[in-house]
């Protein structure tokens, strides 16, 4: 389940509506799918990356992962780029499209890659994420920060 907040409001229509859902399965005995992930995003472009990324199957820790470490490898090779953010795309292959100011850089992501860092970081983001509503780019950070020191 995804959802949109805008407003700190809806950080609490999310809640409210989770707790009735949460009541008429348990009092009508259902049960919700054992792999059921819920996020929170900020933005319409997040919502959009977010069903991408599951109707791909893929996991969007990992992504956010990936795309911070894009993120560090271009600052290191090109200090001068201000980088307004990191959008991933479904296709064949899957992409991620670096926004700066100036221009828009483009590269494959590696699946190798991706098995690699979610290998390395399985641990970690499991412990990390839960309870974790808003796994972005910011979360990620945190992982990678956690991990150098």
């Amino acid at each position: 389940m995804i959802q949109l907040v805008l407003y700190e409001t809806d950080i609490e229509t999310f809640f409210s509506g989770l707790k009735i859902i949460k009541y008429y399965m348990t009092n009508l005995l259902l049960m919700p799918p054992c792999n059921y992930k819920y996020r929170l995003v900020k933005s319409q472009t997040e919502l959009r990356e977010k069903a991408m990324i599951f109707n791909n199957g893929l996991d969007d820790r990992i992504v956010e992962l990936i795309k911070v470490l894009y993120r560090n490898i271009l600052l290191n090779d090109k200090p001068e780029i201000e980088l307004n953010d990191i959008l991933f795309e479904a296709g064949s292959p899957y992409k991620l499209f670096i926004l700066s100011d100036n221009s828009v850089y483009s590269s494959e992501l590696d699946m190798e890659c991706y098995n690699a860092i979610e290998a390395q970081f399985k641990d970690k983001i499991d412990e990390k994420s839960k309870n974790q509503l808003f796994i972005d780019q910011e979360w990620a950070l945190t992982i990678i920060e956690e991990e150098e020191e």
